[in-house]
């Protein structure tokens, strides 16, 4: 869109960056919300981890 405004701006490495980096940025969040939705989907379905579980219901050793 901004070449049509600016068409000087279509051949700067500015440019070029930016729609890069734009779908970049992009890209990381999709894959972020695709990861934490299926940690949630998959601790519903099984269920937490009880090795998580059982290291933090043990009381700490005293000496």
């Amino acid at each position: 869109m901004l070449e049509l405004w600016f068409p000087e701006l279509n051949q700067s490495n500015l440019y070029i960056a930016s729609i890069f980096s734009t779908f970049l940025l992009g890209g990381t969040f999709l894959l972020a919300t695709l990861v934490y939705f299926f940690q949630a989907i998959k601790q519903r379905w099984i269920g937490p981890n009880p090795l998580v579980l059982e290291s933090e219901n043990e009381d700490p050793v005293e000496k």
